[in-house]
C-alpha cells in the first residue's frame, strides 16, 4: 500500500522533529521510514520512502517539498510555454540519497523492496506553473507546442530509465511506474504519444525486476493498453472505479492485476464497518486468479492507523 507509513503515529513523530525534505534526503531517515509499515503494519513487502517529484531535481527543476498545500506553485521555477528543458542543467547525481537508502534497507531487512518513478507524462504535467490546481499550461504545451513537448517527453524517458535501473542496481526486488494523471488526456492521445514511452521503460526494466504498471482512473481504457506494454509488465495495478472481473476476463491471463479496495472507505469506515465490508470484498473476488489485493490507490492522509492494521490482519486472515 503505497503511502502507508504517513498515517502511523511514528511518522508523524518524525515529521514533528523534521521536513520532508530532510526526511527525503537523509536515507538513515528514508530507510527508517520505509520500514514502518513493515513493523508497525505487517505488509508483505516495503516501498521505498520518496516521492514521484524527485525527477525533477535532477533536470535543474526546484520542488519546494515543504510549501503549504494551498501555496503554488510548489515547482518554484516552471518552464514557460515551448521552453526547451537546459540539458546542461541535468544532474543525476541529486538522486543518489535514494540509492543510498535502498542499500540500508536490504542490509537490514528480508523482505521485497518495491522502487518506483513517476512515468514520463505524469512528470511532464508537473513541469509546468499549476492554475487552480489544474495543468492547464502543460496540456497547453503538449498540444500547441507538440514538438517540443515530445522532446522533453524523450529526455523525462531516458532520465526516469536511469533512475529506475540504478535503483535495481541498488536492490529493489520490483519496480512500479506510476502514472497518475494518466487520465488528463483522452486515451487515443496517450495512446499515441505516451504510450511508446511506457512500453520503452518496461521493456527494458523487465529484463531486470518484476515490472507493475500503474495508470490511475483509466476507466474502460485498461483493456486497450497496447500488447506491447502488457508483455513487457508483470502486473497491472488498477485504481478502485474500475472492475476486477470486467478486466480479468479481458486482459491476458498470465497478467497480475493489482488492487482496488477503495483509500476513501479505509479511511473512512469505523473498524466494525471495515471489517464486514472487506470481507464481503474478498469473498467476491476470491476466485479472481493472478490477483495481489491492495488499495486502488495510496493510503489517505488521516487514515486511522487501526484500520490499516485491520485491514491488513483481514486480508492475511482471510488467505
Amino acid at each position: 500500500m503505497r503511502q502507508a507509513g504517513r498515517s502511523l503515529k511514528a511518522y508523524q513523530e518524525l515529521k514533528k522533529k523534521h521536513t520532508f525534505k530532510t526526511l527525503l534526503k537523509t536515507p538513515s531517515l528514508a530507510r527508517e521510514i520505509t520500514e514502518l509499515p513493515l513493523r508497525h503494519l505487517g505488509v508483505d513487502a516495503a516501498i521505498l520512502f520518496s516521492d514521484i517529484l524527485v525527477v525533477l531535481e535532477a533536470l535543474g527543476i526546484h520542488v519546494d517539498y515543504d510549501a503549504p498545500l494551498k501555496q503554488k506553485p510548489f515547482i518554484q521555477n516552471p518552464l514557460k510555454l515551448n521552453e526547451k528543458l537546459n540539458l546542461k542543467k541535468i544532474d543525476s547525481t541529486k538522486l543518489e540519497h535514494n540509492y543510498e537508502t535502498i542499500q540500508q534497507y536490504k542490509r537490514n531487512n528480508s523482505l521485497p523492496l518495491i522502487g518506483f518513478c513517476a512515468s514520463p507524462w505524469t512528470t511532464f504535467l508537473y513541469l509546468y506553473e499549476k492554475e487552480q490546481n489544474q495543468f492547464f499550461s502543460a496540456l497547453a504545451s503538449f498540444y500547441n507546442h507538440s514538438k517540443v513537448s515530445d522532446e522533453i517527453l524523450n529526455v523525462l524517458t531516458d532520465i526516469s530509465l536511469e533512475y529506475a535501473e540504478k535503483q535495481i542496481a541498488s536492490g529493489v526486488d520490483a519496480f512500479q511506474i506510476f502514472d497518475t494523471w494518466a487520465n488528463a488526456i483522452p486515451f487515443p492521445d496517450y495512446q499515441k504519444r505516451i504510450e511508446p514511452l511506457v512500453i520503452k521503460m518496461a521493456a527494458r526494466l523487465s529484463k531486470k525486476v518484476p515490472v507493475i504498471f500503474f495508470p490511475r482512473f483509466f476507466s474502460n481504457a485498461y483493456e486497450f493498453l497496447n500488447e506491447k506494454t502488457l508483455n513487457n509488465i508483470s502486473a497491472l495495478s488498477v485504481d478502485y472505479l474500475a472492475s476486477l472481473k470486467y478486466l480479468r476476463e479481458k486482459l491476458p491471463p498470465a497478467l497480475v492485476l493489482q488492487g482496488n479496495f477503495s483509500p476513501q472507505l479505509l479511511r473512512t469506515l469505523d473498524p466494525a464497518n471495515l471489517e464486514v465490508y472487506l470481507k464481503t470484498y474478498l469473498r467476491q473476488n476470491k476466485t479472481k486468479r493472478r490477483w495481489i489485493f491492495n488499495l486502488g490507490h495510496g493510503v489517505l492522509p488521516a487514515t486511522p492507523e487501526e484500520n490499516i492494521r485491520l485491514l491488513v490482519k483481514t486480508v492475511k486472515n482471510f488467505s
